[in-house]
């Protein structure tokens, strides 16, 4: 069934917001790649990537940012091999960034 949905999907609020089932698991060891800055197009970020899966089966692309990094850090370490096969479930809630409300994904 996995094999029936897109695969390298990435995690937006929407797609969030559009699952029934927000439980996730860690499936391929995080690598590092290099990608180009939002802000500044000329520049190039090392951004931490790894793929999860779903309940449903959905498999998607997960940037992790620092306060999900350390979220996962706490509970399996900073090795990351150790990070397959974690499980989580992630949340939408409502952030301030720059003066503006927005809502954001976040691991519980």
């Amino acid at each position: 069934m996995a094999d029936e949905f897109i695969e390298g999907l990435v995690i937006t609020v929407g797609l969030v917001e559009g699952l029934k089932d927000r439980s996730f698991e860690i499936v391929e060891k995080p690598r590092y790649v290099d990608t180009t800055d939002f802000k500044d197009k000329t520049k190039t970020k090392r951004k931490l990537i790894t793929k999860i899966k779903f309940a449903d089966g959905i498999l998607v692309d997960y940037y992790p940012n620092g306060k999900a990094q350390d979220k996962i850090m706490s509970r399996v370490g900073y090795k990351l091999a150790n990070w397959v096969g974690f499980k989580g479930k992630f949340i939408v809630k409502d952030v301030i960034i720059g003066g503006v409300e927005k809502k954001g994904v976040y691991i519980e």
